[in-house]
């Protein structure tokens, strides 16, 4: 009752309460910043999640009512700049935390590149700029940062079912469904009501909105990274299936699995998910998630799944008896739909093509044999 009044009597004004709502998201934004670099070291996700919390901790300052005009140049540049690789960089941070085989390359560069200029052009526009093309650009804008956090809501929630990190797992929404959305709803609300920039009252609920998801993301995120989700991919052992732990409770579950795998060839199945294996197994799928996980050292069925079927594709073409057979077909047969995915996964693996790796193998080089020793056993045909 005595906050309304005063609200009523005009002693909290709403730019006020804007910057009490600003300054709480940016505090809380740098927090998350200063902590995820102090940990991240070597860990991709830690650091692009980093740059993405201190540029939407830049987008909340710049905003603000009349912070772009007072702001010095030296701390102006730098905030817009931020501001405007936004988009990018919560694409970037979607793609290193989900996917666990994402590295950046050059495209990316320019990528963030062709964004700031595109926010450049439109807040600092040239002299020979004109009305309509500062309105084409601007959408133009828009709609790249909608494409983009679409991207990144894809890529969080394509994988979602195949993730054994089962915080990871439950993150993927809050991500996509919590900070992807209302980006896009922000961008669709700036295309059809705030085409000049948003009103006092929008830009207030705005930044309350991005401090209330800053709190939210903070405490989900380091959950995570508690639990190792942001740790960088650890290469799991090269057998699929290693000795099996002495007293271990997951026991029986690595034993019906090899049989699956090894015997069965379960893998060749290209619609396996770990739902159906579990399902198949006749066990809880929890605990074959978690099997596969802690014992095997694999973040992600298709990682695990994928070692089996890339085992046998080598076994296949480094026989001389096979030399004939095409490489789509050892592909398909052994569980790939595709042969895109398959050579992704097959050069990730090795360093080499399929036809690089049967000529050395078939020639007699060492570069291309299958190491034998850590390889996962397959049963004969």
């Amino acid at each position: 009752m005595m906050a309304r009044q005063f609200v009523q009597r005009g002693s909290v004004t709403l730019s006020q309460i804007d910057l009490v709502l600003r300054t709480a998201g940016i505090a809380v934004l740098l927090l998350m910043a200063l902590l995820l670099a102090r940990d991240a070291l070597a860990q991709l996700a830690g650091w692009l999640l980093a740059l993405f919390a201190v540029a939407t901790a830049a987008y909340l300052a710049w905003s603000a009512p009349g912070a772009a005009a007072a702001m010095p140049d030296w701390l102006h540049w730098p905030l817009l700049l931020l501001a405007q690789a936004n988009p990018v960089l919560f694409y970037l941070a979607a793609r290193a935390m989900f996917d666990d085989g994402f590295r950046l390359l050059p495209r990316h560069a320019l990528l963030l590149a062709a964004m700031v200029g595109l926010g450049l052009f439109c807040i600092v526009p040239p002299d020979w700029s004109s009305p309509t093309a500062l309105m084409l650009g601007g959408n133009l804008r828009r709609l790249a940062t909608i494409a983009l956090v679409a991207l990144a809501i894809f890529v969080a929630l394509r994988g979602r079912t195949g993730d054994l990190l089962a915080g990871r797992m439950r993150f993927r929404f809050f991500f996509a469904l919590g900070v992807g959305l209302y980006s896009i709803a922000i961008a669709v609300a700036e295309i059809f009501f705030f085409p000049q920039g948003m009103s006092e009252i929008a830009g207030a609920v705005n930044a309350g909105a991005i401090a209330v998801l800053a709190a939210g993301f903070f405490f989900a995120l380091f959950s995570l990274s508690a639990a190792g989700a942001l740790a960088p991919q650890v290469s799991p052992a090269r057998a699929a299936v290693p000795a099996l732990p002495q007293a271990n409770e997951d026991e029986a579950v690595l034993a019906a699995l090899k049989a699956a795998m090894e015997r069965d060839r379960l893998y060749r199945d290209e619609g396996l998910s770990i739902g159906g294996l579990a399902a198949r197994l006749d066990m809880p799928e929890y605990r074959l998630r978690r099997a596969i996980n802690q014992q095997l050292g694999f973040r992600n069925f298709s990682a695990y799944v994928n070692q089996w079927r890339l085992a046998e594709i080598k076994a296949a073409l480094a026989d001389p008896a096979q030399r004939q057979v095409s490489i789509t077909t050892m592909a398909l047969d052994a569980g790939f739909a595709s042969l895109g995915p398959f050579n992704r996964a097959f050069k990730a693996e090795t360093g080499l093509t399929p036809s690089d790796f049967r000529r050395q193998a078939l020639s007699g080089s060492g570069d291309g044999a299958i190491d034998q020793e850590h390889a996962p056993v397959l049963a004969e045909s």
